[in-house]
């Protein structure tokens, strides 16, 4: 597959093609399609990911709630458009906090 092929088909900007050798592309796609397989397409897109141990991990801020509902809605089926913070537990577990201390204690809001 052509590296241009490959670059479409990953999240944005997730791929400097001068600094990806072609395996590390096809690490890269397969991981991707993987992620697509389990969660929708359009909710992946919505976050920026990193690169970080052979895993795609999302980059998440907390969305401003007005109610204490939406607390819950974020939680369990996502709001804006992004995927659920349990989805990112599930999947992910405490590796997409990546050690910043609003992630790690934003559950106790």
């Amino acid at each position: 597959m052509p590296v241009v092929a490959l670059m479409q088909s990953l999240p944005p900007a997730s791929v400097t093609p001068s600094q990806t050798s072609s395996a590390d592309l096809n690490a890269r796609q397969q991981k991707w399609d993987a992620l697509t397989g389990q969660f929708d397409t359009k909710q992946l897109q919505r976050h920026s990911w990193e690169w970080v141990s052979e895993e795609f991990l999302p980059v998440y801020t907390f969305q401003p709630v007005t109610h204490i509902t939406e607390i819950w809605d974020e939680h369990a089926a996502g709001l804006n458009g992004f995927l659920a913070v349990h989805d990112f537990d599930k999947h992910w577990q405490a590796h997409w906090r990546q050690n910043i201390n609003t992630l790690r204690t934003e559950n106790c809001r």
